[in-house]
């Protein structure tokens, strides 16, 4: 798949890094006084145990993105939610301990060793608080409601111009993408991502700019964040009560809300 890189993408990268700076910092600053190693050494301990705490947290991204969390964690409660963040971190830590070891000499790793308890309630801390706001958010997103497809084409103008091809910039390079090339498009702040098969593109673009522009016999707004090529769908199923999960045939998976099922079933005349 392809990588595509903007203003927008490049900001949130920086932030990451900033924020896996600060971690570690922050860390290093807490743990200084109770250690009894040198000052790189603590510092090398705390790096790893930050760099891990965002592998951990862009793995669960990937995975969200994908719509494999909501098959994972089925049905999607809090307990669930929970017992997968103990998994995680437990998981985290043992990558945390085989990291020091390789990196660290056997004397500095039975010191460092020492501090070990307090990384895993601080990585528990963020790990726990990560999954628990990703489960509110589900809950949040489980209960917005979209307005039924009659309703949009209500408020949209009666003439609209209906796009054949979306042209993307990409550095100093224009893609030119085909609408019936595209699986689905998904917000991403005030941009949007095309998704194809086999790549993706990122568009200073709006949704409303796309549900109004698009085909309306061939695209559906299943989700607030995501618009369908109902061409490109490849199954529908219950993954959880009153919840439809859409595959694509480029093997990616969607969720889609009440309101953006009825929407779906209605222009596939379900």
């Amino acid at each position: 798949m392809n990588m595509v890189y903007s203003y927008y993408t490049i900001k949130k990268e920086i932030a990451y890094v900033t924020l896996w700076i600060v971690l570690t910092f922050c860390s290093w600053g807490v743990m200084t006084p109770l250690a009894v190693v040198s000052a790189s050494t603590l510092l090398l301990d705390c790096s790893c145990f930050s760099a891990l705490i965002f592998l951990t947290g862009w793995c669960w991204t990937m995975i969200a993105e994908r719509g494999g969390i909501g098959i994972i964690i089925a049905p999607r409660t809090i307990l669930n939610y929970v017992t997968l963040g103990i998994f995680i971190l437990a998981v985290w830590a043992g990558l945390h301990l085989l990291c020091i070891y390789l990196l660290l000499s056997r004397e500095n790793f039975a010191l460092v060793i020492a501090l070990f308890p307090l990384h895993l309630f601080i990585g528990g801390l963020i790990i726990m608080s990560y999954v628990i706001y990703d489960f509110l958010l589900s809950r949040k997103e489980d209960e917005a409601e979209l307005p039924l497809v009659d309703e949009v084409e209500e408020i949209q103008p009666v003439e609209e111009e209906i796009l054949e091809r979306v042209a993307v910039k990409s550095g100093q390079k224009i893609q030119v993408i085909f609408v019936a090339d595209i699986c689905y498009l998904q917000a991403d702040g005030d941009y949007v991502i095309l998704f194809t098969e086999n790549a993706k593109y990122l568009k200073e673009q709006t949704m409303k700019y796309f549900m109004a522009h698009l085909p309306k016999n061939q695209f559906v707004r299943i989700h607030r964040s995501c618009i369908v090529n109902i061409e490109k769908v490849l199954r529908i199923e219950l993954y959880k009560k009153q919840q439809q999960m859409i595959t694509l045939k480029n093997g990616h998976q969607i969720k889609a809300s009440t309101a953006g099922y009825k929407a779906l079933k209605d222009i596939l005349k379900l």
